[in-house]
């Protein structure tokens, strides 16, 4: 399945006799881009690496193509979704930086298992202020697309030192799509 495309489905079953099952309930799904395991610095350690950007349409052609994904940049940026703060007592922060940006925890109680824990991103109050990083947890992005979409992103916090952290993050590539889970059973592109 290609990613950002919503697809419906069911299966069915063909015995070796050639009778073929019911079909099964209805499923829907859209697939989504992820990425494990990367780095961004403390802005106060390090300028370059302690900005992310989910998706920027590079070329304008309003599509998502891979090299526009899942972004490292400079933290001192305008055009990135967040940056990596760190305050005076060393705790670090995700800090929203464009207009229309938002963060939130996933679940503000419980830490996610995986990057795959965190379904959906939409029907929260999404701060533009820092949230505290936090090794285990997960957290949602809203963003502006700028075309009249919101764009919702998710990350998950694997590692956090004194000048960096680690992170798993995916990004819904359909337009206003706040869906964030593989599903078991469906395919991941």
């Amino acid at each position: 399945l290609a990613n950002g495309v919503p697809r419906c489905f069911h299966v069915t079953a063909v015995s070796i006799d050639g009778f073929e099952s019911n079909r099964s309930p209805l499923r829907a799904d859209t697939p989504r881009p992820d990425a494990r395991n990367v780095v961004l610095f403390a802005l106060q350690a390090q300028t370059q690496g302690s900005g992310f950007r989910f998706w920027d349409d590079l070329n304008d052609d309003g599509a998502v193509q891979s090299q526009e994904l899942g972004l490292v940049r400079d933290g001192t940026s305008n055009g990135i979704d967040f940056f990596v703060d760190r305050d005076g007592v060393g705790d670090l922060f995700l800090t929203p930086v464009r207009a229309g940006t938002g963060v939130e925890y996933y679940d503000e109680n419980d830490p996610v298992a995986d990057l795959t824990g965190i379904d959906f991103a939409e029907d929260r109050d999404y701060r533009t202020s820092g949230i505290l990083a936090i090794p285990g947890y997960g957290y949602v992005f809203e963003m502006d697309g700028g075309d009249g979409f919101l764009r919702y992103g998710a990350l998950r916090v694997t590692h956090v030192g004194e000048t960096f952290i680690i992170m798993d993050w995916a990004f819904q590539t359909d337009p206003g799509n706040p869906e964030l889970v593989v599903r078991s059973g469906g395919a991941k592109g």
